[in-house]
């Protein structure tokens, strides 16, 4: 005796439920060249003559090379870049490096796992920037 339900296999079917209803994606290497762009934007911003030199090729490095240069590094002159400065509660300078320090930061802890060649939803960067705001 059957119970009366019958699946029907058809290839429709079958096609349909093997493609992942994935979103709005974005592909992974848009995380890492954000973080080459912030890093870029922040070392322009604030270091000057060698150390710009410096800073740029330490974010290059740790976009494209981050297992022989770590994104952290960038982050360390860039920090390290205010003892030479005049300090100045007015310095709107000063508040931009503050937070896209820690925007790189939060970059670059997102970028630590991702493959270059995947993709990413975009519903997994509010929790992320959630807490950076």
């Amino acid at each position: 005796m059957t119970s009366g339900l019958h699946i029907v296999h058809t290839r429709a079917n079958r096609m349909h439920a093997s493609a992942p209803a994935m979103g709005p994606w974005v592909p992974t290497a848009t995380v890492h060249l954000v973080f080459l762009g912030a890093a870029a934007g922040l070392c322009v911003l604030v270091l000057k003559d060698f150390w710009l030199l410096g800073g740029l090729l330490l974010a290059v490095a740790g976009t494209f090379a981050p297992n022989l240069v770590h994104k952290g590094w960038v982050i360390l002159v860039l920090s390290l870049s205010q003892f030479w400065r005049e300090p100045s509660a007015t310095d709107s300078v000063f508040y931009l490096l503050l937070a896209g320090v820690h925007l790189l930061y939060v970059i670059s802890s997102l970028a630590r796992e991702m493959p270059w060649d995947g993709r990413i939803q975009t519903v997994a960067f509010v929790r992320p920037l959630q807490r950076f705001m």
